[in-house]
């Protein structure tokens, strides 16, 4: 899925972010939660550290209308490329918390 009109970003404290960008987009996966997943995750993200947004995607050439966390008023820099593809790490994470989302 793609994200345009944002930005990933890595800040001073060391946690990823997305934030509006007019010409850049971000690349990420979709979950499908249940209200009571979606909940998990709100508390698993830090609301209100992190905000969570309606946005609208393309995704397999369709716009999508998810939720997204998005800190934008975050600092920091550039996200290495490395850290920018979710198949890094995505996997260890939903192993070791899937409990969380669990319906």
């Amino acid at each position: 899925a793609v994200l345009r009109g944002w930005r990933l970003r890595m800040g001073y404290d060391g946690y990823r972010f997305i934030q509006p960008s007019p010409h850049q987009s971000v690349r990420g996966s979709l979950l499908w939660l249940t209200p009571e997943q979606l909940e998990a995750a709100d508390n698993w993200e830090d609301v209100p550290y992190y905000q969570r947004e309606s946005v609208c995607l393309r995704s397999r050439n369709k716009a999508i209308k998810v939720w997204v966390y998005t800190r934008r008023q975050g600092k920091g820099r550039p996200c290495p490329v490395q850290l920018y593809t979710t198949h890094n790490c995505a996997p260890l994470v939903l192993r070791r918390y899937r409990h969380l989302f669990q319906a």
